[in-house]
């Protein structure tokens, strides 16, 4: 079942953990096991992929939890070279079967911040 909206903000070069839950269509906790979860962002939906400047997968910033939660970490690399302004995201799920599920889909809003180092 798609969530659509969820939207999240964060700074330019900020660490972020996202986490979204995945139920079933019948309510219950999605499982992930034997399932390969992709979430990208780019600077609209339309995007053929030419233009997406985030891509995580499942165990390369993508950690699957109880519960049905995914969390997808952001590092401070993922986001130090955005501009400010609004993303399209989007979280898919390539099931065993052969199938595809769009999770969730969502705005992601980056805003300005100084490049302080540390």
């Amino acid at each position: 079942m798609t969530q659509r909206n969820q939207d999240f903000s964060l700074y330019v070069g900020e660490s972020q953990t996202v986490s979204i839950a995945i139920t079933n269509p019948d309510g219950t906790p999605f499982d992930p096991t034997l399932s390969t979860l992709q979430w990208w962002a780019a600077p609209n939906w339309y995007d053929t992929g030419v233009d997406v400047l985030i891509k995580k997968s499942l165990n390369q910033g993508i950690t699957a939890g109880t519960g049905g939660v995914v969390d997808i970490e952001l590092d401070a690399s993922d986001t130090a070279n955005l501009v400010a302004g609004y993303y399209y995201h989007e979280l898919k799920i390539f099931l065993p079967d052969g199938g595809v599920s769009t999770a969730c889909t969502g705005t992601m809003v980056v805003r300005p911040a100084f490049h302080m180092g540390s």
